[in-house]
């Protein structure tokens, strides 16, 4: 049975790609069967981010191989000549490899791609594959069909097909068959829409501004440009603003702590007793309530730097955390003025009469 692309879409799953300028190396032709070879680079962004009910996972691709039509009952419906299959592994969680097939249709174009130049390759050189742009989403239905299958040891894969073949001068390989994947087509796989109905095909990319950190570092500028410059002045603004709030908190912490402190302890004094108790008690109550607000403000601040600085930050991950920048800065105030304040308090305590009717000796 052909698969069916007017079947229902599954809205559960969801499929990116993004395959940027990278490297294919170490190719050999197989006496004209088929075409393989690494396929790296890239950085450190996905290729792939499949997401199954909520799950969302991420992929490398690792290998290509280029085949002849490894999906025959696809071509009464969509026209090819060939397939390009990659290897893609997971980088978070631990799913199954991904096989990601590209339909390739054989056509009359002026310029070759650079999957005809791989295939055009003699196997001696590395080349370039900047499959972004030989995508070409109008050629199809621009959708995914999505199935679980086996490889050739019998280990769980994912089997995902772009249905937009992509144009080229050269015709693919001959082989129909692959020891990668399972080509007997499945009674049960899904259809999944293509994401440029949300607004592109490609994934979402953080915004980086011309001014930032990571455009500054990542490209060769001149040291004398206007954006060097200004960069320099922004972490100028940043230390200065840092030494402020800083300063800011250890002016608060020593005018504005002790006294809010004295007001508590007198009060807390006088509801077990004020002037009734000697003067050993009073000590003694200013003590455990010293250990209880030390150890409330204290913990506070160390239980939010351990989850700002700890916590898991990438919303892929099930246990993700929204705003750990945002914990880590308050605990890092909390514990400043703790700190702060603990010492302005301790060092009145010591260096004269701080609590009516208490007096400490400076040791």
């Amino acid at each position: 049975m052909p698969f069916d692309l007017k079947q229902t879409t599954d809205t559960k799953q969801s499929i990116l790609f993004d395959y940027p300028q990278m490297t294919v190396s170490s190719i050999a032709l197989n006496d004209g069967e088929f075409l393989q070879g690494n396929y790296t680079g890239g950085g450190s962004t996905p290729n792939i981010v499949y997401t199954q009910s909520n799950v969302k996972s991420n992929f490398k691709s690792t290998q290509l191989r280029i085949y002849g039509v490894l999906f025959p009952k696809l071509v009464d419906s969509i026209k090819h000549t060939g397939t390009l299959v990659i290897k893609n592994v997971p980088t978070t969680n631990s799913p199954p490899n991904v096989y990601m097939c590209f339909l390739l249709n054989t056509v009359s174009v002026t310029v070759p791609s650079d999957i005809d130049k791989i295939m055009a390759s003699d196997g001696n050189a590395n080349s370039s594959l900047y499959l972004n742009n030989v995508i070409k989403p109008a050629t199809g239905t621009n959708q995914y069909i999505s199935y679980a299958g086996k490889d050739k040891n019998s280990n769980e894969i994912t089997i995902i097909i772009y249905t937009s073949p992509i144009p080229t001068v050269t015709q693919p390989f001959s082989a129909t068959t692959s020891d990668w994947i399972n080509l007997i087509e499945p009674a049960n796989y899904s259809i999944v829409d293509s994401a440029e109905a949300a607004g592109g095909e490609w994934m979402e990319c953080d915004y980086a501004a011309m001014d930032s950190d990571e455009v500054v570092t990542t490209y060769n500028i001149p040291i004398q440009s206007s954006l060097i410059k200004d960069s320099n002045v922004l972490d100028s603004f940043r230390t200065l603003i840092m030494f402020m709030v800083f300063l800011m908190l250890c002016i608060f912490s020593y005018l504005i702590i002790p006294s809010v402190y004295l007001a508590v302890m007198t009060k807390l004094i006088a509801a077990v007793g004020g002037n009734n108790i000697s003067t050993g008690e009073k000590k003694v109550w200013i003590l455990y309530l010293d250990i209880a607000i030390s150890t409330v403000f204290g913990l506070t601040g160390l239980i939010l730097l351990c989850i700002g600085a700890f916590g898991n930050s990438d919303p892929s991950l099930p246990d993700y955390i929204p705003n750990t920048s945002d914990i880590l800065l308050a605990g890092f105030c909390i514990s400043i003025i703790f700190v702060i304040s603990y010492i302005v308090v301790q060092s009145k305590k010591m260096t004269g009469k701080f609590i009516e009717g208490v007096k400490y000796d400076l040791i």
